[in-house]
């Protein structure tokens, strides 16, 4: 059963709205998911596929009494958008970085992952993490992310509080997938789930990285601190391991972290 949700489809029929369409598919050997989305990667792969196509020929097919409509349908949950901020803007970010450096101008600490790609972009537009250039941003597709890691257009202010090691990067190394979380640990059932590969990932940005070890469905993830000179990029925070991936490391990103050590000026 697969949801139009997040494609451009909205149909209402002549007299009532109906707030998506549903196509239910049947594979032969393959369990329902039962709107979970844990189905292999393969078959997602296959259902990415089908389901554009079938979704057209639903409103092609019915044309006659199906009309375009805005959703207007809400959760259950449904918060006010302004009751909302107003309890984020409560608990404002915290943000002490040296003198010198760009304001960050979010005003509420993150709490989810949308919060945590919209903080990492205007720390690139603040030239704070600007030498991480993103090749395209998903939401729909396998990895949430790729981008290009450029060592030339490290900010000069930012190299001196991060230097970051002097070792030469091989070209395959200066870019790859990103992968963005709250914490580092929701990366764990996207691994157990088999959705994602640990290998492919080479960062890995999320608020905080709030323990050591994290454990889940038999794997292990482990985290150690990086000090900035020891780090192969600049602005990478931990180096995390996956206890079933061998020597396969992900160069991780705390914003949290990141910040706290933008506000660390030697005198």
């Amino acid at each position: 059963m697969i949801s139009s949700w997040q494609r451009d489809l909205s149909l209402s029929h002549r007299g009532f709205n109906v707030e998506r369409i549903w196509l239910i598919v049947h594979l032969n050997g393959v369990e329902p998911d039962l709107g979970r989305k844990d189905y292999p990667p393969q078959i997602l792969e296959l259902l990415n596929v089908l389901e554009n196509p079938l979704a057209d020929d639903i409103a092609r097919e019915g044309a006659a009494f199906l009309i375009p409509t805005t959703r207007s349908g809400k959760s259950i949950d449904y918060e006010d958008p302004k009751v909302k901020a107003t309890a984020r803007k409560s608990d404002p970010l915290s943000v002490q970085t040296a003198e010198g450096l760009p304001t960050l101008r979010y005003l509420s600490e993150p709490r989810e992952e949308q919060d945590v790609v919209a903080l990492f972009n205007e720390m690139r537009g603040a030239s704070i993490l600007g030498h991480f250039r993103p090749v395209f941003f998903s939401g729909s597709y396998v990895y949430d992310s790729y981008l290009t890691y450029t060592p030339e257009e490290v900010a000069e202010e930012i190299r001196e509080l991060l230097p970051a090691s002097d070792g030469a990067l091989p070209g395959r190394s200066l870019e790859g997938v990103a992968e963005f979380k709250y914490d580092l640990g929701e990366m764990l059932p996207d691994l157990v789930r088999e959705l994602k590969t640990w290998s492919e990932i080479r960062w890995l940005v999320c608020w905080s990285a709030s323990k050591a070890t994290y454990t889940q469905g038999g794997l292990t993830v482990e985290v150690t601190t990086v000090r900035p000179e020891d780090s192969e990029y600049v602005g990478v925070t931990h180096i995390a391991t996956l206890s079933t991936a061998g020597e396969a490391v992900v160069h991780v990103i705390s914003l949290k972290s990141l910040i706290q050590a933008l506000g660390e000026r030697e005198d």
